[in-house]
């Protein structure tokens, strides 16, 4: 992920941490993402989430005078995201004209792994936690299997930060029987007034994991290499926000089944 433009609290698109007395910023990440899965029975899995974040960030502050070195900022860390443990429940399935919808529930809690304490924070240092409406209907079209999936939710977060919604509706389809594309739109819908904004705040620290609201697009393919390993590739774009990054992501998926 890289990118040199925010989404102010009113929404505006706009130069990255313009608003501080602030140039040329920009903010890279890259992230090494851990997902497990593991059905213990056949409506029961068990769901744990971690990941590895390298973050850089630099600006020109212009608040100091052109002539100091100083005037040219580079921020960097590492470190561990924050874990979350989550428990995945089947619900109910239905016959529909078109074919079979499973609907599903996930409770899940983060446990405050990511450092709240290093230049730029990858943790809040508090727990949360969500709950998640689940709906996945399978489908042919064209002669080929296609799903639609959605997911809706709440998230209460400690420490004062706003609590979120958040919300995917994806589809896909098979196009060979190696090879499934699929395209989403995703966000998150906040519930407070943004007490803690993504980006920089009055005493120029960089956050990532405050109060934001964002919605955004995305597509990728899953290549099947067997029934046990495939990998996936995604692009996606942030289209709209509420003090939140704005850019482009990159994604590089390796699955063992």
């Amino acid at each position: 992920f890289s990118t040199s433009r925010e989404f102010s609290g009113d929404g505006t698109n706009r130069d990255l941490y313009s608003a501080q007395g602030i140039s040329e910023g920009n903010l890279s990440e890259f992230s090494l993402n851990f997902h497990y899965e593991n059905g213990i029975t056949s409506w029961i899995t068990l769901v744990a989430d971690l990941g590895y974040r390298t973050l850089s960030a630099t600006y020109v502050d212009l608040l100091v005078r052109p002539t100091d070195p100083s005037r040219n900022k580079t921020v960097k860390a590492s470190a561990f995201s924050d874990l979350w443990l989550s428990g995945r429940v089947k619900l109910l399935k239905f016959k529909t004209s078109v074919g079979p919808l499973v609907t599903g529930f996930q409770g899940g809690i983060k446990i405050p792994t990511g450092d709240a304490t290093i230049d730029i924070p990858v943790g809040t240092g508090y727990t949360d936690a969500e709950g998640l409406l689940l709906a996945d209907l399978g489908f042919e079209l064209f002669d080929s299997d296609a799903y639609l999936r959605g997911l809706f939710g709440y998230r209460a977060r400690g420490g004062g930060y706003a609590s979120q919604r958040p919300y995917t509706a994806e589809f896909g389809i098979a196009v060979a029987r190696e090879l499934r594309l699929h395209a989403s739109f995703s966000g998150v819908m906040s519930g407070g007034g943004f007490s803690y904004p993504v980006g920089m705040d009055e005493n120029r620290l960089i956050t990532l994991v405050g109060d934001e609201a964002y919605s955004q697009i995305s597509v990728g393919l899953v290549f099947a290499f067997s029934e046990t390993l495939s990998i996936s590739f995604d692009y996606f774009n942030k289209i709209s926000g509420k003090s939140s990054m704005a850019g482009d992501a990159y994604l590089i998926g390796v699955e063992f089944r």
